[in-house]
C-alpha cells in the first residue's frame, strides 16, 4: 500500500513516515524543506519538494495511487501566525483543500487532518471533550478549526474518509524550537549551551504533552481501522505544569538559571484533553510517561543536536550577509576615493584631465549598483565638486549663480538619474527572466523526476515480464513441457508444471482404473504430508467422489487432514475419469480465489495434454505394440523406459524392471499371462537384446519378491532386469 505524509521531513512527519515504512507501506513525501531536515529520514522513500498548495502536487498524485494521506504540514508557530496572519491562512488552509481535492480526484481511500488542541482557546472545562466549543485565540488555532470543517464537509460531500485528531503538546526526538511543544525542546537547547531558561508566566501554565510514538502509533492504528470520519483528541489525558517540566530536565542536567518574564499573547493557560473516544475506537493507549520521554528526549538531544556546530554556521551566514549588504556602499568609498587621489592637486596646481573622472566614477557606479549607489555617487561627486571650487577660492554664495557649475552639477546629476532608471529597468525585466526561467526550471525538474520514476517502473515492470517466474516466456517455457504425444511423459512433466505454476510442494497424479474402484499412484513429486498410498479404493476420497464424476474441481474446505487440499479429475471425452491430480500443502494466505482460478489453468492444460496424447496413443496402437499382444515394440519401450530413469532422477520415483525367462513359450501367450497380473501405469516390452521385460511403476526392490511370486503362480518365470538406473 501507499500513503502519502505531508510535512514528511518534519519533526512529527519524520516519525510517522518510520512507521509506515517499518510496517510495509510504500512511503511518499511532500515537504517545501521550510522546517523539515533530510537527515530526519532514515528509512526508503520517495521525496517532492512542493508547498502543500502548489498546483504541482497533482503531479504527485497523479503519477502514484495513494491508498492514505496523512496530511501534516502547516505553520505551526503561534507567533507567526499572530504576526503574518496571511503565511498561516495560505499553509494551513489553501494547502489543505489542495490536498482534500486531489484526494477526492485521485481516490484515495483515506484522510488524516492534524488538528490541534489550540482550536478549544482558553477553555477551563479540563480535560476537554471533543463535544466543547471551539474557540481558538490565535489565527493559527482558526485555521486548524476551519482545517476541520473542511474535512467534515469533503466527507459528507464527497464521501472521502477524513479523521481529524487534535493533537495535544507532542515532544521528543528531532523536534525544532518552535510550535506547541516547542517549549521542551527550547528548553533543552538552552540547558545544552548552558544558558539560562526563560519562562513566561509564573510556570504553572499546564500542557498535555504526547510522547511522539505515541502519537504515531494512535496515526498507524487509524490508518488500518475502518473508522471513516471524526474528531478525536490525540493526548495522555494528564496535566504537567512547566515549573514540573524544569524539575525534570533539571534532574538530567543542572539548570543555569531561570529569567522570568511575562505571559506570550495567544497563549493557552492550561490545556488538557480527553482521549477517552480515541481509546475506545482504536483501542489506543499512550505508553510513555512524562519523565520517560523527557528523558528520551533528552538523550537523542545530547547526542544528535550539535549546538556549537550549529551556532558556529549561523555566525558565518550571518557574517556573510552582512558583507553582502555592505559590500557596494565598500565599493562606492573606494572607488570615490581614488578619483579624489587621481584629482589631486600636484606642484600647487590642479591636474588637468582631459577625462572627467567624475563622470566616469558615476557611470562606473550606475552601471555596476544602479539606484542607491548611483545616487550616493552623484551625491559625493557633486560635493567634491563644490570643495573644489571653494579651494580655489570662489565663494560658496556664488558658486549657484556659476553656469559652468551648475551646468556640470546639473550634468552628474542627469547622468547618475538616467543610469540608475536604465539600470533599475533592467534589474526588473531580469528578476522578471529569473523569475519565469525558475518557474521553468522547476516545471522541468519535476517532470524529469516524474519521467525517471516512471523509467524505473518501467524498468521493474519489464524485468517482471521477461525475466519474472511469472512472465509470458517462462509460463510459455513451462507449459511447453506438457507437449508431447506420449502420456507418461506428460504425466511426469504435469507435476512439475503445477509446482512451478502453482509454487506447492506436494503434487501427485493417479491414474483410476476401467471400473472406477481402484487408484495407482503414476507419479508424486513432493513429501506426500497426507500419507496417501500408492494403491487405494476410491472410497478413500468418499467426500470428492461427485466432483470426480462431475468432471469439477474439488477443494477441501473442511480441512481435513486425510485428504488432499484440492484434487482435480481428469476426464475423457464420455465424461469416465481416467487419472486425479491430487495437490497438498499449499499455504493458507495462497488459498485464494486468483489460486484456484489459475489452478482451473494449469489443471485444463494438463487434461488437454494427457488426452492429446491418449488420443494419439490410440492411433498408434498398431505401430506400438507387436500385433495382438500388448507388448510394446523396442522403441516405444525404450522411450518410456528413458522417460521412467528421468522420472527417478527428477520425482525420486520409484521402479523396478523385470525380465521373463519363459523362452520356451510363445510371446503371445506369454503377454496376456502377464498382462492380468500387472495395473495399468505398468509396461511390457521388447528390449533392444529382445529381451521381454517389465516395468513396474512406484514399486520398489522390496516389492520385487512379491510381485515375482504372482507371476509364478501364473507359470511365468522372472528375475530382477539388471540394469543401470533399475533402483532409486
Amino acid at each position: 500500500m501507499k500513503v502519502l505524509v505531508t510535512g514528511g521531513y518534519g519533526f512529527i512527519g519524520s516519525h510517522v513516515v518510520e512507521r509506515f515504512e517499518k510496517e510495509g507501506y510504500e512511503v511518499f513525501i511532500i515537504d517545501n524543506m521550510s522546517s523539515g531536515k533530510v537527515e530526519n529520514v532514515n528509512c526508503k522513500h520517495k521525496f517532492y519538494k512542493f508547498d502543500v498548495e502548489d498546483k504541482k502536487c497533482e503531479y504527485v498524485f497523479k503519477n502514484n495511487n495513494f491508498d492514505i494521506v496523512v496530511h501534516l504540514a502547516a505553520q505551526i508557530n503561534v507567533t507567526t501566525s499572530l504576526e503574518d496572519p496571511f503565511l498561516d491562512t495560505k499553509t494551513n488552509i489553501l494547502g489543505l483543500v489542495n490536498m482534500l481535492e486531489l484526494s477526492t480526484k485521485y481516490k484515495v481511500n483515506k484522510f488524516i487532518f492534524a488538528s490541534s488542541a489550540a482550536i478549544y482557546g482558553n477553555n477551563q472545562n479540563i480535560p476537554l471533550t471533543e463535544e466543547e466549543i471551539a474557540e481558538p485565540l490565535s489565527p493559527y488555532g482558526i485555521s486548524k478549526c476551519v482545517g476541520e470543517e473542511y474535512c467534515k464537509k469533503w466527507n459528507q460531500i464527497y464521501d472521502l474518509d477524513t479523521i481529524c485528531f487534535r493533537f495535544s503538546n507532542v515532544y521528543g526526538p528531532r523536534q525544532g524550537l518552535i510550535g506547541e511543544g516547542g517549549v521542551v525542546s527550547i528548553f533543552m537547547d538552552n540547558i545544552t549551551k548552558n544558558k539560562e531558561i526563560t519562562l513566561n508566566g509564573d510556570g504553572e501554565q499546564t500542557r498535555d504533552f504526547i510522547y511522539v510514538s505515541d502519537l504515531t502509533d494512535a496515526l498507524f492504528k487509524a490508518a488500518e481501522s475502518n473508522i471513516s470520519s471524526g474528531v478525536y483528541n490525540l493526548s495522555t489525558n494528564s496535566r504537567s505544569s512547566l515549573n514540573n517540566l524544569i524539575r525534570i530536565l533539571n534532574s538530567l542536567k543542572k539548570i543555569k538559571g531561570i529569567i522570568r518574564k511575562e505571559d506570550r499573547k495567544g497563549d493557552i493557560k492550561h490545556s488538557s484533553l480527553d482521549n477517552t473516544k480515541i481509546k475506545k475506537v482504536l483501542g489506543w493507549i499512550p505508553m510513555v510517561s512524562i519523565e520517560q520521554g523527557i528523558k528520551n528526549t533528552f538523550d537523542w538531544y545530547s547526542i544528535n543536536y550539535k549546538t556549537e556546530e550549529n551556532n558556529i554556521e549561523k555566525k558565518k551566514l550571518k557574517h556573510n550577509d552582512k558583507v553582502k549588504r555592505y559590500l557596494p556602499y565598500i565599493e562606492n568609498v573606494a572607488l570615490f576615493i581614488l578619483v579624489i587621489v587621481l584629482s589631486t592637486f600636484k606642484n600647487g596646481e590642479y591636474l588637468e584631465n582631459t577625462m572627467d573622472l567624475k563622470l566616469a566614477y558615476i557611470f562606473i557606479i550606475g552601471l555596476t549598483h544602479g539606484g542607491k549607489q548611483t545616487i550616493i555617487a552623484t551625491t559625493l561627486t557633486s560635493i567634491l565638486v563644490t570643495v573644489e571650487n571653494i579651494l580655489k577660492g570662489r565663494s560658496v554664495f556664488t558658486l549657484p549663480l556659476d553656469t559652468n557649475f551648475a551646468f556640470k552639477i546639473g550634468m552628474y546629476i542627469l547622468v547618475g538619474v538616467i543610469l540608475s532608471y536604465i539600470f533599475e529597468r533592467y534589474l526588473k525585466k531580469e528578476q522578471s527572466q529569473n523569475k519565469i526561467t525558475e518557474s521553468l526550471k522547476n516545471e522541468y525538474d519535476l517532470l524529469r523526476n516524474v519521467y525517471n520514476e516512471i523509467l524505473v517502473e518501467k524498468s521493474v515492470l519489464q524485468e517482471q515480464v521477461v525475466n519474472s517466474e511469472n512472465s509470458f516466456g517462462k509460463i510459455y517455457g513451462i507449459i511447453k513441457k506438457l507437449d508431447s504425444l506420449e502420456s507418461q511423459y506428460v504425466y511426469s512433466e504435469a507435476v512439475e508444471v503445477i509446482e512451478k505454476i502453482l509454487k506447492v510442494k506436494d503434487v501427485s497424479i493417479y491414474s483410476m482404473d476401467k471400473n472406477n474402484k481402484y487408484l495407482r499412484l503414476i507419479v508424486r513429486k513432493g513429501k506426500n504430508d497426507i500419507n496417501m498410498p500408492r494403491t487405494a479404493t476410491l472410497d478413500y476420497l468418499k467426500e470428492a467422489k461427485t466432483n470426480i464424476f462431475n468432471g469439477e474441481l474439488f477443494i477441501n474446505k473442511n480441512l481435513d487432514m486425510d485428504i488432499p487440499m484440492f484434487i482435480c479429475p481428469i476426464n475423457d471425452d464420455y465424461g469416465n475419469p481416467i487419472a486425479l491430480i491430487m495437490i497438498n500443502s499449499v499455504k493458507f494466505e495462497r488459498l485464494t480465489l486468483h489460486f484456484v482460478n489459475l489452478m482451473h489453468v494449469v489443471t485444463n492444460l494438463i487434461k488437454t495434454a494427457i488426452l492429446k496424447a491418449y488420443k494419439y496413443e490410440e492411433a498408434m496402437r498398431d505401430k506400438r505394440y507387436i500385433e495382438n499382444t500388448p507388448i510394446l515394440k523396442r522403441e516405444f519401450f525404450e522411450n518410456i523406459k528413458s522417460i521412467k530413469k528421468d522420472e527417478m532422477e527428477k520425482n525420486k520415483s520409484e521402479f523396478i524392471m523385470l525380465k521373463v525367462k519363459n523362452k520356451d513359450k510363445d510371446v503371445n501367450s506369454l503377454s496376456h499371462l502377464i498382462f492380468k497380473t500387472i495395473r495399468k501405469s505398468d509396461y511390457i516390452g521388447m528390449t533392444s537384446q529382445d529381451d521381454l521385460v517389465l516395468i513396474l511403476s512406484n514399486a520398489s526392490k522390496s516389492d520385487s519378491h512379491l510381485i515375482l511370486e504372482r507371476l509364478e503362480e501364473k507359470g511365468v518365470q522372472a528375475e530382477e532386469y539388471n540394469e543401470e538406473y533399475m533402483y532409486v
